[in-house]
C-alpha cells in the first residue's frame, strides 16, 4: 500500500479481488465509515509492518456462503473473509 494510504484514505480489498480507494476529508475513520465499509460490525487486525490495519467484518463467517478474501488473507497470513478496509495504523480509533 505504501504512500497510497494517508489520513483519511483507505482501500477496501473486496472479496470478489476487486480494489476501491476510499477518500474523506477527515483524518479519522468514523465507526459508521469502517462498518458501512465492510459491511457490518467491525474487528482489527494490524499488520507486522507497523504502519497499517485491517478492518474487517467480524460476522463474516455467519454469512450463508462466505467469501475468503485471499488478498487480506495474505497480507495477514491468516484467513480473512468478506470485504476489508485498509488503513494506516493511527486511522483506526481504538
Amino acid at each position: 500500500m505504501g504512500d497510497m494510504l494517508k489520513p483519511g484514505v483507505g482501500v477496501v480489498l473486496c472479496a470478489n479481488g476487486e480494489m476501491k480507494r476510499l477518500e474523506k476529508e477527515a483524518r479519522f475513520w468514523s465507526l459508521k465509515e469502517m462498518q458501512k465499509a465492510v459491511g457490518g460490525l467491525i474487528e482489527f487486525s494490524r499488520l507486522d509492518d507497523g504502519v497499517h490495519t485491517l478492518v474487517s467484518n467480524e460476522e463474516s463467517l455467519c454469512v450463508a456462503e462466505p467469501i475468503q478474501n485471499l488478498s487480506a488473507t495474505i497480507m495477514l497470513g491468516r484467513p480473512l473473509f468478506g470485504d476489508v478496509l485498509v488503513v494506516r495504523e493511527d486511522d483506526p480509533r481504538g
